[in-house]
């Protein structure tokens, strides 16, 4: 064994005396065994999550969430060296401070005589111009053919109107290029930059004078999408209402960044945005249920209704980012991927873009596709302001929370200090609603919901914050007399409006059930487990609020196969809903497989996608944050518990995986906050109660799992604060030192190892023949196994949950002192002077 050869060795050495080899006895065989496979076992684990350098292609699959194991990568690196190719590519992450200093000009390199070609092939089908030789440069026009009639197609650009002497120069020229092809002459333009002055005309020549106005103007029909806009604010019914977006809509304040809140409505402020000739592009922000969506519509709304004929104005285009991944796309691409739905010519609106008639509203970035790590999100970003001509007008909207941190935020979105003749971002926060906006925007409601809700808001500043959310102020006011709301403010919170509502919108569904008793339907049990594992797909997969049709049908399958009989025969009598189990119910029906596919795309809350034909997606983004926070919720509770298993196994979700989602972190908070009010007395130890109740549902149920957990992560958290105090990085971040800290691991496992050759040096002086050698061992390996506790920790995973644990505790207010002390490293904290959220914080 390795220790006999150290020991014959270190007895030559130090004691002058040449021993034999010790027998190798079976406790031998069993410890080499077992210090073997802890050590493959580590190998193979810090493989799989390692911290260190990468190259490209593992980059690469690590974004397609492929792996490979260290032998698959060893094989590949031997074939590498046979073949004697170069080595990999590290990959480097980039550096978001260099990313985007500030925002680079995009320029239209074409000149006017290439424009005017463009504008005039794009006004009609009919014309075609050759790549190569359609420009004649002696007689200084372009020449092509009406596709439709093979007729010639004559086209003089001008930078000025031109006077007689210069009009009849074209017709000569026109009339000889006739003659030498032998053709008819279908149409002579004359393309002119500025305005033309008078009319020229010669009887029996087809002749056309325009600028590059009327070309503009002409270029693309927007009758569709202008009925789109006005149909999404008047007609569409706002969710389980009668009411539609126009009547209950009022503006939102807003401030500028480290300003006062701005005295404009965020809409007179764009207005005069729109009549400021500088490069200025504007990011919309503002946290979940403000209103950003709306107010991006609502505007463009009363832009289009304010178009003015006489006047060229820019038209308004709202571009759903919704599951789309710039990054993979050209800025034409992009354009052309909305325009299908209208059936624009996505050329056209580009060169309207560049000339200034376009406004660009990118809405919701933070439901984009693809969005992984930083180089990702910059990535796309670094699309959208491939847009930026310099007559261009761009208004990205979104949450702020989708970037890491606020030096991201500024790289991303361009946001800098304005400089000369180059674009630049300006940030503006939505406000939450004041009470005479509440009041205002509840005018359509009864007189006696709207002065209730009102003047409840004036006196109750939580309730305030829950009504000040436009999306949840609806929501209330829907319910406000039909669930009796006015009677449970005090237990208000925005988790509570979300159940409330959703658990109308299933009994609406059920009303309408009874009117149709031939549709095969889902109880509403039923269709709360489809919703629920829908939303934790989604959140599991991190998908932006977005599911294709066939990924839908995949999960509703897969969830069908699993549910238990239990949701089914749960339903009460009164109810008047089957207590059949759904599998039961689906034997003998030829077509009910799909009747429940049918069910639950049309009436659960989900609706289709117009922004991507083919795809549904939650009524509101945070309908689909607050089930997912429901599932993780009854999952660390073990609340109805074999629904909430047969989903998180059928689609994979962790509870680790809300840290994804902060909105949906804010409604868990709310959801495991009042279920814990209801068993805790008032005291000034609350905050240690809660901070411990929450750390035990974090841990685990079982003793021995919380144990196993709680030792792990206080080995895992000892090593980062030694590295934080050995390494000298106490005003660095959690990143620095982390990656450090895992230096310090094989140098902590030789500790053990010593501490088993020094014992087993001195047990030669014992007569209790191999029990001191067995003991010293067991030692050793118990000691081995707490130095592989912090890795152990990664694969249960301790760290995310005390990350999660951390943030709940964060959205409840509870100080970093008590944090320490529930953690047990108040002492740690002291010596390091470096906080429990310090390390955890590192983790979202």
């Amino acid at each position: 064994m390795p220790w006999s050869a150290v020991s014959v060795l270190a007895d030559r050495l130090f004691f002058g005396v040449s021993s034999p080899f010790p027998t190798t006895k079976w406790t031998d065989y069993a410890f080499f065994f077992l210090l073997f496979a802890i050590i493959v076992w580590i190998v193979l684990h810090n493989h799989a999550r390692w911290p260190g350098s990468r190259s490209i292609q593992q980059h690469h699959r690590e974004q397609r969430s492929e792996s490979a194991s260290l032998f698959v990568e060893g094989l590949a690196e031997f074939k590498r060296i046979l073949r004697r190719n170069p080595p990999l590519k590290r990959y480097d992450e980039p550096d978001s401070k260099a990313f985007l200093p500030q925002l680079e000009a995009v320029s239209d390199s074409l000149a006017w005589r290439d424009q005017a070609k463009e504008l005039i092939r794009l006004s009609s089908t009919s014309y075609a111009f050759d790549q190569d030789t359609a420009w004649h440069d002696r007689e200084g026009c372009w020449v092509g053919s009406n596709v439709n009639t093979d007729e010639l197609i004559i086209l003089f650009p001008s930078q000025e109107s031109p006077n007689e002497k210069d009009f009849d120069e074209y017709v000569r020229r026109a009339l000889h290029l006739v003659e030498q092809r032998k053709s008819k002459l279908g149409e002579l333009i004359i393309a002119v930059r500025q305005d033309t002055n008078g009319a020229f005309s010669r009887p029996g020549l087809p002749i056309r004078l325009v600028n590059e106005d009327q070309l503009l103007t002409d270029l693309v029909d927007f009758k569709d999408y202008f009925a789109d806009v006005k149909r999404r604010a008047t007609v569409n019914k706002l969710p389980d209402s009668d009411f539609v977006l126009a009547e209950t809509y009022v503006p939102s304040q807003f401030q500028k960044e480290a300003s006062q809140r701005s005295e404009l409505t965020v809409e007179q402020y764009l207005d005069e945005w729109l009549r400021d000739p500088t490069q200025r592009h504007l990011a919309l922000l503002g946290e979940y249920g403000q209103g950003k969506s709306t107010a991006a519509l609502m505007w463009a709304y009363h832009q289009i209704i304010r178009l003015d004929d006489s006047k060229p104005r820019r038209i308004p285009l709202v571009i759903e980012l919704r599951g789309t991944s710039p990054r993979n796309l050209t800025p034409l691409q992009l354009l052309g991927a909305w325009a299908a739905r209208y059936n624009l010519n996505p050329q056209a609106l580009m060169r309207l873009l560049i000339a200034g008639r376009l406004s660009l509203v990118f809405e919701g970035f933070d439901e984009m596709a693809l969005v992984g790590d930083a180089t990702m999100r910059l990535n796309h970003f670094r699309t959208l302001w491939q847009f930026a001509y310099p007559k261009a007008k761009l208004i990205i909207t979104g949450r702020p929370n989708f970037f890491l941190d606020e030096e991201e935020m500024k790289a991303a979105l361009g946001i800098s200090r304005p400089t000369a003749d180059t674009p630049y971002c300006e940030a503006i926060r939505l406000y939450p609603f004041s009470p005479q906006q509440i009041y205002e925007a509840l005018r359509p409601y009864d007189d006696e919901v709207r002065n209730q809700i009102h003047d409840l808001a004036v006196r109750n500043d939580r309730f305030r914050d829950i009504v000040a959310r436009p999306s949840l102020l609806h929501i209330v006011a829907v319910m406000w007399k039909r669930e009796r709301l006015f009677e449970k403010v005090e237990q208000l919170t925005s988790a509570l409006v979300m159940e409330l509502f959703v658990r109308q919108s299933y009994r609406r569904q059920g009303l309408k059930e009874k009117d149709s008793p031939e549709f095969m339907a889902l109880t509403r049990a039923e269709r709360e487990y489809f919703m629920e594992g829908i939303a934790a797909y989604m959140g599991a997969n991190n998908l932006p609020n977005q599911v294709s049709a066939r990924q839908l049908n995949d999960v509703i399958r897969d969830l069908l196969a699993v549910i238990p009989d239990s949701i089914s025969t749960d339903s009460t009598a009164i109810a008047g809903e089957t207590r059949q189990p759904l599998r039961a119910r689906l034997e003998n029906n030829e077509y009910g497989r799909e009747h429940v596919m049918t069910d639950v795309r049309a009436c659960g809350l989900l609706v289709d996608d117009p922004s991507s034909p083919g795809t549904f997606r939650f009524g509101h983004k945070s309908f689909m944050e607050y089930l997912f926070a429901v599932v993780v919720a009854n999952s660390i509770q073990k609340i109805s518990y074999d629904k909430t298993r047969a989903i998180c196994k059928t689609v994979n979700a962790q509870v680790e995986d809300v840290l994804n989602l902060p909105v949906a972190v804010e409604f868990l908070c709310e959801l495991l906050l009042s279920r814990i009010d209801q068993d805790l007395e008032p005291s000034k130890n609350n905050d240690v109660k809660v901070a411990r109740r929450l750390l035990k549902m974090m841990l685990g149920d079982s003793a021995s799992e919380r144990l196993i957990r709680q030792i792990a992560f206080s080995y895992q958290i000892a090593t980062f604060y030694l590295a934080a105090m050995v390494l000298r990085k106490r005003d660095r971040g959690f990143r620095a030192v982390h990656r450090r800290s895992t230096l310090l691991f094989p140098l902590m496992a030789a500790v053990p190892l010593v501490v088993v050759f020094a014992g087993y040096m001195m047990s030669r002086d014992f007569s209790l023949n191999g029990f001191p050698n067995f003991l010293v061992g067991t030692v050793g390996f118990m000691m081995i196994l707490l130095v592989a506790l912090p890795v152990f920790s990664d694969a249960i995973p301790t760290k995310k949950r005390m990350a999660l644990w951390l943030k709940l505790c964060q959205g409840l207010n509870i100080p970093h002192q008590v944090l320490d002390r529930v953690a047990g490293t108040s002492l740690l904290a002291h010596i390091t002077r470096r906080s429990v959220s310090e390390y955890l914080e590192g983790e979202f």
